[in-house]
């Protein structure tokens, strides 16, 4: 339908493809002749945008493959593992080395792990016997561009490690990560750090990676922001058509799978969601309502406006079709697909009864009627609506109030595992261990309690105060004007309408804006001081450097979302670039939304 982005010579895009591509291939050819590539199905995708085969020919790979459960894939003697840093990943790269050494003991091996081989892989490794047989290469995967403004380092587990299991080896990928930033867009004038994880990663960098950044380039700021800041943007429900396909049909590298059903109508299989599509980058950051009608209105346009061919040379023919024709068969194949999606979506939203979720979560956001919100969410549980839906609601009111009252967390929870299963402590302990989905506890309510020793009531007392601060929800909201309604209470019913669909809030419509909306005008527009003093009530690490002797060359700011950010955060960041009339590069670990963080905490394993 429509090309890939063809990246100009000296962007960004282009240069973060640029070098991420001469790593990839200045490492295979360290193992010189010819050799069989075997990768890990997770990173097939991010690699397919980097370089094409005929780049990996001249490298001497013979043949790529995916890396699969059974005998050892490959043909010629030198193989190269290409996988993901996981034990279960090492345990199957171990098996099958093994078994094709007994075939073929002379075939030699290379393992690249993506961002690097850690312990445990080594000791899988060795328990395995391979270790002095093989070569363990670190393979820092860089930003892979998905769209001329975000770009993404495709890993996954950052957060699960940092914040869930207290690993701190992520803190390094993203130091990394950082000295890349620099590499590419030079000294930063002003840099932000926000969260625990960004703090670390950032002082490092301006400790080690300092001398390494392009000095001659620079640019106005750089924001680095940590995901537990602000959950409540995953648990909403998008409402901008970019996170309506992501949590409808998954974007995975910018490419959606159409369904089988709309596929074979339309004779597209894979569509690549990134803004060569003059159509879908005009709706892609719109409320649903304001696309649909978009499309609606294009379309009237294309038929109202023919082509005309008639009293053409042949000169010009042949210009035409291979222009104008050929462009107008892709728009109209574009239209044809987001309508029908557009239709597909609307149909599920209907099914999972989208209007009353909208109207629990407004309540929720609000404070409002907690009894109803509590009697909605058990409703949805004895109902057996989607386990991860219900589950994301229930942690998205433990957010809003800082947890449940216990009779209210018990309750709930003993239903929930009633309804869908036991299976589940495993995410109720993850969510608990994250602070997401707690009984709200003071130190009176141990006090009260006619169980409590004294020595349980000082130890518990201890526990409550080295907790982090935590600020009540609403207090935030009302402190960063995170409420588009509270703050826009003078205009009509008319003009709010307008207001969903060209402010940032229209992304959750209209009942939340994603608190990166607000730290970045906040930072892009205070002095040193008060920003500090304002983001010390969001996070007790907070990291801000002003270099008065750098001159910013380009008016552009960067941010960093160090373990995932979500389409509707993404879109609301656009539209803030439109309002500053300033570029906003959007960089992160990964791409996430409500229902992927809940189903990836409910499949943590614990070591």
């Amino acid at each position: 339908m429509f090309e890939s982005l063809d990246y100009k010579t000296g962007s960004a895009p282009w240069l973060f493809k640029s070098f991420s591509q001469s790593l990839l291939l200045n490492s295979l050819k360290k193992v010189e002749g010819e050799k069989d590539v075997i990768i890990s199905p997770e990173l097939i995708q991010p690699l397919d945008l980097l370089v094409s085969f005929s780049k990996l020919k001249e490298c001497g790979v013979q043949k790529v493959y995916r890396l699969l459960d059974g005998d050892c894939e490959g043909a010629v003697q030198k193989r190269i593992f290409l996988v993901n840093n996981h034990a279960s990943i090492a345990n199957m790269v171990a098996n099958k080395i093994n078994a094709e050494r007994s075939v073929r003991p002379e075939t030699q091996f290379w393992v690249f792990s993506v961002p690097r081989t850690t312990r445990i892989c080594k000791l899988i490794f060795e328990e395995q016997g391979i270790l002095g047989d093989i070569e363990c290469i670190d393979f820092p995967l860089n930003f892979i561009p998905l769209d001329s403004d975000l770009f993404s380092l495709e890993q996954d587990s950052i957060y699960s490690e940092f914040f869930l299991r207290k690993n701190f080896s992520p803190v390094s990928n993203i130091a990394k990560a950082l000295e890349q930033i620099g590499l590419i867009f030079g000294t930063a004038s002003r840099a932000t750090g926000i969260g625990k994880l960004s703090t670390m990663a950032l002082k490092i960098n301006e400790t080690l990676y300092k001398e390494t950044v392009d000095s001659s380039s620079s640019y106005e700021h750089l924001i680095v922001i940590d995901r537990d800041l602000d959950y409540h943007s995953l648990l909403l429900s998008s409402l901008n058509y970019q996170g309506l396909l992501d949590e409808s049909f998954g974007i995975r590298c910018s490419r959606i799978d159409i369904p089988d059903s709309l596929a074979q109508k339309i004779q597209v299989r894979k569509y690549n969601a990134q803004s060569v599509d003059p159509i879908f980058k005009l709706i892609r950051d719109s409320h649903l309502s304001l696309a649909s009608s978009n499309l609606k209105k294009i379309a009237s346009e294309m038929s109202d406006n023919p082509l005309k061919s008639k009293d053409m040379s042949i000169s010009q023919m042949r210009e035409f079709i291979q222009t104008e024709l050929r462009n107008r068969k892709a728009l109209q194949t574009s239209l044809r697909l987001h309508i029908s999606l557009c239709e597909i979506i609307m149909e599920k939203k209907k099914e999972l009864e989208f209007a009353s979720q909208l109207v629990l979560e407004r309540s929720i956001l609000s404070g409002k009627d907690y009894r109803e919100s509590v009697g909605s969410i058990e409703s949805m549980i004895e109902r057996q609506l989607d386990p991860i839906h219900c589950l994301r609601t229930l942690v998205l009111l433990s957010c809003c109030n800082d947890g449940l009252p216990s009779r209210d967390y018990a309750n709930l929870v003993r239903l929930f595992l009633q309804s869908f299963g036991h299976q589940y402590l495993i995410a109720f302990h993850n969510l608990s261990k994250l602070n997401l989905l707690v009984r709200q506890l003071s130190p009176t309510n141990f006090l009260a309690s006619p169980t409590s020793s004294v020595t349980g009531v000082i130890s518990q007392t201890r526990v409550l105060s080295a907790l982090p601060r935590r600020i009540h929800f609403r207090n935030m909201v009302r402190r960063f004007s995170l409420s588009p309604i509270e703050n826009d209470t003078s205009t009509s019913s008319s003009a709010s309408k307008q207001f969903v669909h060209k402010d940032a809030g229209s992304v959750f419509g209209d009942t939340y804006i994603p608190i990166i909306y607000r730290i970045t005008e906040m930072v892009t527009n205070n002095s040193h001081h008060s920003i500090t003093d304002q983001l010390n009530e969001l996070s007790k690490y907070i990291f801000h450097r002003e270099s008065s002797d750098i001159i910013p060359k380009t008016k552009c700011i960067v941010i960093f979302f160090t373990a995932g950010a979500s389409y509707a955060e993404i879109s609301a960041l656009r539209h803030l670039s439109l309002q500053m009339k300033k570029d906003i590069i959007i960089l992160t670990t990964n791409i996430i939304n409500g229902c992927s963080f809940i189903s990836n905490l409910t499949q943590v394993k614990q070591s």
